[in-house]
This record gives structure tokens, sequence and C-alpha cells, in this order.
């Protein structure tokens, strides 16, 4: 039997959100290659001044939102078998996917 080669690769989007966008959804495109079986996903907030960003976080596939935790989580994994909770576990089918904001709460 041949051994499973596992790949690991990190991609990193960097995506400024504007006081102006406060209350709005964004959306933040990738592509899902072929032969995934878990992708992790997590975001980090620049802080400008004291006050504190809220920032909710989802994800939808080519066709359908697979998760949502709003701004209770900084990060979820997603796999083919099991995810953080509130995340849909199964194919990660490829194609044009999106890790879904709500800038809930924008600093200036």
């Amino acid at each position: 039997m041949k051994p499973v080669e596992r790949i690991h690769s990190v991609t990193t989007i960097t995506r400024k959100i504007a006081h102006s966008e406060q209350s709005t959804y964004i959306e933040v495109p990738f592509e899902m290659p072929e032969h995934v079986e878990e992708i992790v996903v997590a975001y980090v907030i620049e802080l400008h001044g004291e006050q504190e960003a809220v920032i909710d976080l989802g994800l939808r596939d080519t066709g359908r939102v697979r998760g949502w935790s709003g701004g209770a989580r900084k990060a979820f994994r997603l796999g083919k078998e099991q995810s953080t909770p509130g995340y849909l576990s199964g194919d990660l089918t490829p194609g044009n996917w999106a890790v879904l904001h709500n800038a809930y709460k924008v600093t200036e």
C-alpha cells in the first residue's frame, strides 16, 4: 500500500475593512483546489486606536453557506468528516468559495 501524501499549504489574504463598511457583509473569495480534505480559516484584526472591532465569520462553498460562527470565533476547521461546531462537514468541492464577514463593529 502506498502511503498517503499530505500537502500543507498556507494562503494569506489581506483585506482592510473601512469604517464606512460597518454593518455590511463582505465576501473574501478564494478558489478551492481539487483533492482538499480539510481547510482551516483564521483571521486577525489589526487595531488602530483603543476601540475593539467585532467582525463576524462564516464560509460559503460553490452553492450554499457551510457555516457561520458570528463573532464567537476567529478561526474554524472544515473537513470531510469533522468540522468546528457551526460548520457543515462534507466534500470540499473545487470551485469558487468565500470567507464571509459581517463588519459588525469597525473602528475609525
